[in-house]
């Protein structure tokens, strides 16, 4: 677990040079209030992938999260904290997050912890939006095997509309060979207070099944 922690360190000081390409996770939650994402890919041949994702303000800066997934080989299930690094008022926004729960290789669940380091910043001008950036790693207890991810998002929300968002994600377990998705999509407003749905396409070019079909939705408690 130490090694994991001075790994995240380590990585917060090459992150800055790659977060400009990558909003939940540098955002903070206010006390009391929360935030959720539920997806469904459904892609060529029927299959589906799952997740839930959520947080909630514990204290002015600490945040308690869940992070649920679950693909066709693969699943993960994972409950963390966050906490701000710096001034939240600054336009650039950090924050680091440390969880524990588990990944299910091959039907067998194994413990797990992880790590991330989070950058995010709203853009403001004729439109509004934000860009954000994850860079995670997970270690798998067992097998000591690790996993590194780099999720970025791109978001626009013009005056009118549905908002318009661009998100990359990419993950590399061990000596296997990165993998990635590219999903543009646009968001609705729905016809209930605080709730959004989402309408993407993800493309995943190392898959034999590339293209699938991404609902969303998007609601804050």
């Amino acid at each position: 677990m130490w090694h994991s922690l001075r790994l995240l360190y380590s990585l917060g000081l090459i992150l800055p040079l790659i977060a400009g390409i990558g909003q939940a996770g540098a955002w903070l939650e206010p006390v009391g209030q929360g935030f959720s994402a539920t997806t469904a890919t459904v892609r060529q041949g029927g299959r589906t992938e799952l997740s839930y994702y959520a947080t909630y303000g514990l204290r002015p800066r600490l945040n308690l999260g869940v992070d649920l997934n679950r693909g066709q080989n693969y699943a993960h299930a994972f409950v963390f904290l966050r906490q701000p690094l710096g001034d939240q008022n600054l336009a650039s926004k950090w924050a680091v997050e440390l969880g524990a729960g588990g990944l299910k290789v091959d039907g067998i669940w194994m413990p797990a912890l992880r790590g991330s380091l989070s950058f995010g910043r709203g853009l403001s001008g004729s439109v509004s939006g934000w860009i954000a950036a994850d860079f995670t790693f997970e270690t798998n207890q067992i097998t000591r095997q690790r996993t590194y991810k780099l999720d970025a998002t791109l978001g626009i929300r013009p005056n009118t509309g549905p908002a318009h968002l661009l998100q990359f994600e990419s993950n590399r377990t061990g000596s296997h060979a990165t993998s990635y998705s590219l999903t543009p999509a646009l968001l609705f407003p729905l016809p209930y207070a605080q709730g959004e749905g989402l309408l993407g396409l993800s493309f995943s070019p190392a898959r034999k099944d590339r293209l699938g079909l991404k609902l969303g939705l998007w609601h804050r408690f």
